[in-house]
């Protein structure tokens, strides 16, 4: 059988499937509500049983099964986790009687909370009270008035900085947490906490504010569960009435709304069926089935209404005809931008590997549902309602803008190629300095709550973000007066970097017996094993506090063979870049100090390993776009059968992504995890409206249209498609602007200006390369063929 025979018989078969839609549109519709309403049962039956499948853990962002995390994971089966602890700040006056009171009573309610392992406070902190060699542990607010008991533990060397701020105003309750990573059962210990703590009457003029890792992976959730339930309906009805209005027709522009809907549901519901879990990138997988949906649904509306016209009271051979015409180009879109997510799937980075995962999996179930239902809907709208008779299928200023654009793009392609170089060059260097980095606190606004307690924190505490140096020898070596002396030069360098603003380690705890023994300010670390040993002896006699442990010999610190210590430490946001740069600086300092030793010293904590991580995602992720343009480049050569129409088509393409960088530029952000999914986004939307002009393109060329007249009937044709989805998606991402995470506000400008770039890529750029480069003729065997009836 001849591949032309087969490309006919192909297209054949597209046309016969629109005619079988109209002739059977009750059994269709019939058929969609059964597949929604029994995916819908099964999703909200799983979603009943094993809780929202969301998880934003960093682990579930940043980490893999690498060195770097085996390490930490290692550390963590001795010491436990240290990403645990919710920071409750108390601010105002503490120094009465009555605040007294009320932390004490603040204390007991956050220990009863269930979830609540440990609470750390001034309420229950324990220092010498003591004169000279004798050790008296005790909490100073039992003893002494608060004035003085509050200066006391300013005092006290192992807890300075870590409770209670200089100026005496600002408390915090350390609540350390069960180790839960699921955010569906972290959710709702932390929820409790803080209602807890809110619900309590507290003195006038007295503030609780909230931070800590844990409490900002709680809030993130909630935040983007909340953009979801309040900007979908919005879009909804917004995308609905811009339908209706660009259309002239209320029924066909609801049919691409409702049809992209259900296409959505369709596809979460399948992931979440098959025990998908969305993590910071795949929640956005909805997102980008409505966008990819909407654009395909819309085209095949606008072409319905063409065939239309051509036969305006033949329903069934108006959508045989779109259904033939729209098939191929629809399906090219989804493939291409399925098979581009798909090839994520290989990234080492289980954020990447997922999100392409579930897009994949989501597009395709899209491209089903919108064949399915759009021209179902469609077929459904009385004839008189779609095209009133003698009315031309176009009118008005779009048509007159649309002619206007082909003229100067025809008469001027020259011109236009060089201008828009010219201006990608700009937005080029618009975007010179755009660089790698994250933040804990990247998603929030400058003045969100959340924001602002956590640079309090900063700024008069030890911070909320845990990290530590890890060491790791021969047994009893950690405590060994030569290795002790190296830890403090270690730990000393670690005070000397600016993203570290507080720091603990068996060093402090021994100097601070031996100084206290000795009653010499002066006597420093122990030089004697024996001195040691018998300050040990001396600790466990008495009482430490919970924040060095139950005993002095600090069982957070080193472990019972005295094989692993580690140097606690907390952090400002700084930023990754900081973080690698501080790492890099402390590592060699590290190897300055052991390396010809017989002890390893690696620094850890999921802070300094997201900030390690998060280049090496973001570069897999470009590499992973790389390869997502050449399984494009290779499916639509393919497909058109045409090299140079294949190279023209991948060119504009990239002027979104340029633009992307620019806006970054522009706004004065670093490419962080929270934006380099508009990446993506961007890439999916350019090839999608690239391919329906080209594929027009070569149709109007098999009819034997010249290429002027091709490249005019396109315009008129597609780019009225091409126009309208981006009228519409970038009044869409526009909503997001009004997020309260900045991260939202963010993808929706970045959103908008590949749109606006977008259309620049494919009604000009396309055009004008199209009219430079593409005389040629268009191959006998393209797929096109089939696609195209004869007019």
């Amino acid at each position: 059988m001849s591949s032309s025979g087969t490309q006919g018989r192909l297209g054949d078969l597209f046309e016969a499937y629109g005619r079988w839609l109209v002739r059977n549109r009750a059994i269709c519709s019939l058929l969609f509500v059964v597949i929604s309403a029994i995916i819908g049962v099964q999703a909200v039956q799983k979603v009943a049983k094993d809780g929202p499948p969301v998880d934003f853990t960093p682990q579930a962002m940043f980490l893999n099964d690498g060195p770097e995390v085996q390490h930490q994971r290692a550390v963590e089966e001795v010491f436990g986790v240290e990403d645990t602890t919710l920071a409750l700040m108390v601010e105002g006056d503490l120094t009465s009687h009555e605040s007294i009171a009320y932390l004490r009573n603040l204390h007991s309610v956050l220990e009863a909370t269930p979830g609540v392992v440990r609470v750390d406070s001034l309420v229950n902190i324990e220092i010498n009270m003591g004169e000279g060699e004798w050790l008296d542990m005790a909490n100073p607010l039992d003893r002494v008035p608060p004035e003085e008991a509050l200066e006391r533990i300013n005092a006290d060397p192992l807890i300075q900085g870590l409770l209670l701020s200089e100026d005496q105003r600002l408390t915090v309750f350390r609540v350390r947490l069960e180790a839960i990573e699921e955010i569906a059962q972290l959710a709702p210990i932390v929820k409790g906490v803080i209602h807890n703590a809110h619900e309590l009457e507290r003195p006038e003029g007295m503030e609780i504010h909230q931070a800590g890792v844990p409490w900002v992976r709680t809030e993130i959730v909630d935040l983007m569960m909340a953009d979801n339930l309040r900007f979908l309906p919005w879009c909804v009805v917004m995308f609905a009435g811009t339908i209706c209005v660009l259309f002239r027709r209320f029924w066909l522009g609801i049919a691409p709304l409702v049809a992209v809907n259900i296409a959505s549901a369709w596809a979460v519901g399948t992931l979440i069926i098959g025990g998908a879990v969305f993590n910071i990138l795949s929640i956005l997988v909805p997102v980008l089935v409505i966008i990819i949906g909407v654009a395909d649904g819309i085209h095949v509306v606008g072409r319905y209404r063409e065939e239309l016209a051509q036969t305006p009271t033949d329903r069934e051979t108006a959508m045989g005809r779109t259904t033939r015409a729209m098939m191929v180009a629809c399906f090219l879109t989804t493939f291409t931008t399925a098979a581009g997510f798909g090839s994520l799937t290989f990234a080492d980075t289980p954020v990447i590997a997922d999100f392409g995962r579930h897009a994949a999996v989501a597009i395709m179930i899209c491209f089903v549902a919108i064949m399915l239902v759009v021209p179902t809907l469609i077929s459904w709208v009385p004839l008189n309602r779609v095209l009133p008779p003698r009315q031309p299928v176009r009118e008005g200023l779009e048509a007159k803008m649309l002619a206007g654009l082909h003229i100067v793009v025809k008469n001027r392609p020259k011109l236009i190629l060089a201008a828009t170089l010219l201006l990608i060059a700009f937005a080029g260097w618009l975007g010179r300095d755009v660089r790698t980095n994250s933040f804990l606190l990247e998603m929030y606004a400058d003045d969100h709550p959340t924001a602002v307690s956590t640079r309090l924190a900063n700024d008069k505490l030890g911070g909320v973000i845990p990290s530590y140096f890890h060491l790791e020898g021969p047994p009893g070596s950690m405590l060994e007066p030569e290795v002790l002396h190296k830890m403090s030069a270690l730990q000393e360098a670690m005070n000397e970097e600016e993203p570290f603003l507080w720091t603990r380690s068996s060093v402090d705890a021994l100097t601070y017996l031996h100084e206290t023994i000795m009653d010499d300010p002066e006597a420093g670390i122990p030089d004697q094993p024996d001195q040691i040993a018998q300050l040990l002896w001396v600790a466990d006699m008495g009482d430490g506090g919970p924040m060095l442990g139950d005993d002095i010999p600090l069982d957070h610190l080193v472990d019972e063979t005295r094989s692993n210590t580690r140097i606690l430490a907390l952090m400002n946001d700084s930023g990754g870049q900081a973080y690698n740069e501080s790492r890099a600086r402390l590592e060699a300092k590290a190897d300055e100090l052991f390396g010809h030793t017989n002890i390893t010293a690696k620094i850890t904590g999921d802070g300094i390993i997201a900030a390690s991580l998060v280049n090496s995602l973001i570069s897999d992720l470009l590499q992973s776009m790389s390869m997502v343009m050449v399984v494009i480049a290779i499916t639509m050569f393919v497909l058109l059968r045409n090299l140079r129409l294949t190279l023209i088509s991948l060119l504009p393409n990239f002027v979104p992504l340029i633009f992307i960088v620019a806006g970054l530029g522009l706004m004065n952000s670093d490419l962080q995890t929270s934006n380099i999914v508009t990446f993506t986004v961007a890439l999916g939307l350019a090839v999608d409206d690239t391919i329906h002009f080209v594929v027009r393109y070569a149709q109007e060329r098999r009819q034997g249209h010249d290429l002027e007249e091709a490249i005019r009937r396109s315009f008129m044709g597609a780019g009225h498609a091409i126009v309208l989805t981006s009228v519409l998606l970038i009044l869409g991402f526009c909503t997001l602007i009004s997020s309260d995470l900045t991260s939202t506000r963010h993808f929706g400008i970045l959103s908008a200006v590949t749109m606006g770039a977008a259309i620049l890529g494919d009604l000009v750029l396309l055009p004008a390369l199209l009219h430079l480069f593409g005389r040629h003729r268009t191959s006998k065997t393209s797929v096109m063929a089939s696609a195209q009836h004869p007019r």
